[in-house]
């Protein structure tokens, strides 16, 4: 039974999919205004690992997750940059995409544009109007909270004037905590600011709308779960559900949020001046242990950022590193994307709101037991669950080896000079052994490991060496 902790009751609960053998799960994306910084980054990291585990469950999965390229922030980057909304939006959809796929993250069943989408969102706005639950005002079409009785409910707030969405200001709303649906162009005639045609005049959608007309396209009116940054609680996350339930859809049944990544207790941000670009931290390291730095706490816990933040994930991961670098897998006969069953209590930390830390302790125990067995069919079978649990969490150094990111920038003369340090070690290792010394061998081995080296020994005495 999956357990899920929904964050719109503040509760566990048994996920109980809308359709059965599927999950519908609707992550919000970047808004492409900039590079990625660990905070974007991580909550992609997190449902990659949910929608691992729930498809290894036997569910048919319709993830998607969108990217939010109409929005005001990118047409002030735009107007700053003296480009157009488009190349901006482009360039640094294009630099979210590189970071997923260097981090190890799954393709979304699909990646939708919000640009794509404007005729959804008149026919949702259309709809909102009709039943009452909007207004159309001098420089705007706005959402009507008061005329909504369940606004704030997702959240557990009144509706609090103080407590106005800041995104959408104007001093023509009714009330502070209404919000754009539609805004009308006043800036159409400037190149960073689109417009697009609506019954109700030129104008450009608003964030909250976009979200809900994606989501209601390519999973119907109730789908099982809506994920995002816990920083999207409010207002985005309860403008979503209180503009989609206004037209009578059921919208999420559950709400997954992932907590933030700070440093010195700031949440990531690029206005704070502390976001870590993921491209520059590649430079300095793995994908894999940036990966795992993100995804090995609970989704729900917060991440404070520090200096030591890599070389801790770098240590954690020695225990993994050094059993795969020590195990032959032509001899037991198992390739790299392994699958078969899990061990019980890996599957019990998965199915309690996908606890990855308590997974990871399983797996670690399973190491050190997998170097303590005799009996080498009872060690090959456990060394195919290890291998299928790494797998789940996308932690398999394996699936990192050959990553063009891997070498983050370095080119071919950066990799020689790698390769004539790194076979000096190899040569004393052979050494070692051919001298029987094989706690020096072991030794070099471990250093090697622990800088983040692999070593694959072959039957004829070779040892190929991979980052």
């Amino acid at each position: 039974m999956q357990i899920i902790y929904n964050s719109a009751l503040g509760k566990k609960q048994e996920l109980i999919p809308a359709r059965s053998g599927q999950v519908s799960i609707y992550l919000c994306g970047p808004t492409v205004q900039s590079d990625p910084h660990i905070g974007h980054i991580r909550s992609a990291v997190a449902f990659d690992i949910i929608v691992r585990w729930l498809e290894f469950c036997g569910n048919k999965i319709i993830y998607i997750r969108n990217i939010t390229d109409i929005n005001d922030k990118i047409f002030q980057v735009a107007q700053q940059k003296k480009s157009s909304w488009w190349e901006i939006s482009s360039k640094y959809s294009n630099a979210f995409r590189d970071a997923y796929k260097a981090l190890g993250c799954l393709d979304p069943s699909y990646e939708p544009l919000a640009s794509a989408h404007i005729n959804q969102m008149i026919d949702l706005i259309d709809k909102i109007l009709q039943a009452g639950k909007a207004y159309i005002a001098k420089d705007g079409i706005y959402f009507d909270t008061v005329a909504y009785k369940d606004y704030g409910i997702l959240t557990n707030q009144t509706n609090d004037k103080g407590l106005a969405d800041e995104e959408d200001f104007s001093e023509y709303k009714k009330n502070p905590r209404d919000f754009a649906l539609w805004k009308f162009s006043a800036e159409a005639s400037q190149k960073a600011f689109p417009a697009f045609s609506s019954p109700w005049g030129e104008g450009r959608p608003g964030w909250h709308l976009e979200c809900s007309a994606m989501a209601k396209t390519y999973l119907g009116e109730t789908f099982d779960i809506h994920g995002g940054g816990l920083d999207l609680r409010f207002p985005h996350h309860e403008n979503e559900q209180a503009q989609s339930k206004s037209v009578g859809w059921g919208f999420a049944k559950s709400w997954l949020h992932t907590a933030w990544v700070t440093q010195k207790g700031a949440k990531m941000s690029k206005s704070l001046g502390n976001g870590l670009l993921v491209k520059d931290i590649l430079q300095k390291t793995s994908p894999l242990v940036l990966r795992f730095a993100l995804g090995s706490p609970h989704y729900r816990s917060q991440i404070e950022w520090e200096e030591k933040s890599i070389e801790n994930s770098q240590n954690a991961l020695s225990a993994i590193t050094g059993f795969v670098s020590n195990y032959n897998f032509s001899k037991n006969n198992i390739n790299k994307s392994c699958k078969v069953s899990v061990d019980e209590e890996f599957c019990e930390a998965m199915n309690d709101d996908f606890n990855v830390p308590l997974a990871l302790s399983v797996i670690y125990k399973q190491i050190k037991n997998f170097s303590n067995l005799e009996n080498k069919t009872y060690q090959n079978k456990l060394g195919q669950i290890i291998f299928t649990e790494l797998n789940i969490l996308g932690f398999n150094p394996l699936e990192f080896a050959n990553s063009k990111n891997n070498q983050s920038s370095a080119d071919k003369k950066t990799h020689k000079i790698l390769d004539i340090l790194i076979t000096e070690y190899l040569n004393k290792r052979s050494e070692a052994k051919k001298d029987k010394n094989f706690a020096k061998a072991d030794a070099i081995r471990q250093k090697l490991v622990s800088a983040g080296i692999f070593i694959e020994d072959k039957s004829n005495g070779e040892q190929i060496w991979k980052i």
